[in-house]
């Protein structure tokens, strides 16, 4: 907002000088009567209009526009959150700016080579991850699933899923491993299994991108970290695996799936048809079932949160 200031002429002060009978100030030294003037006058003027407008107006805004303040600013229709929320990320980790480009922990070779389908694959090449920042960890509980976590850099958000990994690793790790197994399940990419796995640092900034009016995509970026917010309206038709099932999120004038589990606490069932609205953080994912593949935030807990839509 540009800020008006209405300023009243008024006669400068003279310094350590004096005034003629015409007005004119005369100095007592060389330096003295001008720059006293300038200073009150230009500088005022300039740090006044210049600065202050600048700092009001450029930085406010750029910072409302590229942190997590936008989305509590900006946020409209019927669904929108009453609050700030951050979901799994700590408040003081969570940003909605990119990570600069030059952030490359390895993971775009990786996902290069990561296969499709319902496969388990080793090799005799082993890909170097250093430095990649944990963005989610999951919720299962089920004996079946083996611990699961994201671990992303600027390129690529990939799901790593390992028994023998740190069980300390938390979001907002950087850490480190080398791996030589990487497989797919129902099209979901994936690391199997990691060696030499280390936590290098802890209480990083943790990207979440703001999902707005557009799409989920698995295939670009894989798995990223993901914020949007809308009413849920009825469960989707589209296989999500057996224990799971997928609903139609309507956001900023377009849909895409969320998946939860059959015995969610949400009152999400097979009859449901709409009237809660939904706010989520959490990674995308992808299920090839009978449907095809079928793209969707992988929700297990406190990756959403629900109310009743006004």
């Amino acid at each position: 907002m540009l800020l008006l200031l209405s300023c009243i002429a008024q006669a400068p002060p003279c310094g350590t000088g004096t005034h003629d009978s015409g007005g004119t100030c005369v100095a007592d030294n060389a330096g003295d009567s001008g720059q006293a003037d300038t200073s009150s006058d230009a500088d005022a003027d300039t740090d006044t209009d210049t600065d202050a407008d600048t700092d009001a107006d450029s930085d406010a805004d750029s910072d409302t526009d590229s942190d997590s303040d936008t989305d509590a600013d900006t946020a409209s229709g019927p669904c929108a959150p009453p609050d700030a929320w951050t979901g799994t990320v700590d408040a003081a980790l969570y940003t909605s700016v990119p990570w600069d480009s030059t952030y490359d922990a390895g993971l775009a070779d990786l996902a290069a080579n990561l296969p499709s389908g319902s496969v388990s694959t080793s090799s005799e090449a082993s890909w170097l991850i250093y430095g990649a920042t944990v963005v989610a960890t999951d919720g299962y509980t089920d004996d079946n699933y083996p611990p699961r976590m994201y671990v992303a850099d600027a390129n690529d958000t990939i799901l790593v899923e390992d028994d023998d990994y740190s069980p300390n690793a938390a979001v907002g790790d950087k850490v480190g491993f080398a791996t030589s197994w990487l497989g797919s399940y129902y099209d979901e990419r994936r690391v199997e299994r990691t060696s030499g796995f280390t936590v290098l640092s802890s209480g990083n900034p943790v990207y979440v991108r703001e999902l707005g009016a557009e799409n989920l995509d698995y295939l670009t970026g894989f798995a990223i970290l993901t914020h949007v917010y809308g009413e849920i309206t009825r469960t989707s038709s589209y296989d999500c695996g057996n224990g799971f099932a997928c609903y139609i999120l309507d956001h900023d004038g377009t849909t895409d799936l969320i998946r939860v589990a059959t015995n969610n606490d949400w009152g999400l069932g097979p009859d449901y048809s709409g009237g809660t609205c939904g706010e989520v953080i959490a990674p995308v994912s992808m299920y090839g079932g009978t449907d095809g593949d079928a793209t969707y935030l992988d929700v297990w807990g406190d990756e959403m949160r629900t109310w009743p839509k006004p």
